[in-house]
């Protein structure tokens, strides 16, 4: 019986691991902008905003579009751009912006 239970603990800590990588709550923003009224030739302030999940714990870290331009100083959002990496025990989902 001590085999079976410890084989059912495995399966269980397996699964868990598994979906653990499908758990990335990073929403994006569903906003579009006609990129040919950007004027490419002015420079731009950039920032990016960051959440990490470790297994189950809660997530830290905010990766929002005003978290993001919030910490570079951005008033006025003119890109934005996100990038996510799944590994087995970690979710790390990335907002940047660039604006003036």
């Amino acid at each position: 019986m001590a085999v079976f239970k410890r084989i059912a603990v495995l399966c269980v800590v397996a699964v868990s691991l598994i979906l653990n990588g499908c758990a990335n709550s990073l929403t994006r923003a569903m906003n579009s902008t006609d990129i040919q009224n950007i004027d490419f030739s002015k420079s731009f302030k950039s920032s990016e905003a960051c959440q990490t999940r470790i297994l189950f714990f809660p997530q830290t870290g905010e990766a929002s579009v005003m978290a993001a331009a919030k910490a570079g100083g951005i008033s006025t959002v003119e890109l934005v751009d996100y990038k996510t990496f799944s590994a087995i025990i970690l979710n790390k989902g990335c907002v940047k912006v660039w604006g003036h």
